[in-house]
């Protein structure tokens, strides 16, 4: 009975974790993921970007606003975030006006969420 206790408290304890809200990227980790979303990977390879006309080299962040947002694809937790600030691209800025980026949340960072960065934002004005 105790055996089949624990085997319950754990099983409620790996769905909670699975849908648990992701939590709010700080100001620099946003930053990180938002240069990895400007950064042109020649042929969707990271580690070749030597091909690319055009790649962010630095984003400076002025405002920016986050939540929760539902589950991608991949049922990663994910936040919505509206950015104000520009992207450097090297002498050619380009300015965020409270642009919607949508980020999963993996061990060693935030990442874009390739599958919806082009999508409407879960995140209103």
């Amino acid at each position: 009975m105790a055996g089949l206790r624990i085997c319950a408290a754990l099983i409620a304890l790996a769905t909670s974790a699975q849908t648990a809200p992701a939590p709010l990227p700080s100001q620099a980790e946003a930053e990180t993921a938002l240069l990895d979303a400007h950064t042109c990977h020649y042929n969707n390879d990271p580690d070749d970007i030597g091909e690319c006309l055009f790649s962010a080299r630095a984003v400076h962040v002025q405002s920016m606003r986050c939540a929760p947002a539902p589950p991608g694809e991949s049922r990663e937790p994910r936040v919505a975030c509206r950015f104000t600030g520009t992207v450097d691209y090297g002498g050619r800025p380009r300015q965020l006006r409270r642009d919607c980026f949508h980020f999963r949340r993996l061990e060693n960072g935030w990442t874009p969420d390739p599958g919806v960065l082009a999508a409407g934002c879960e995140m209103p004005d």
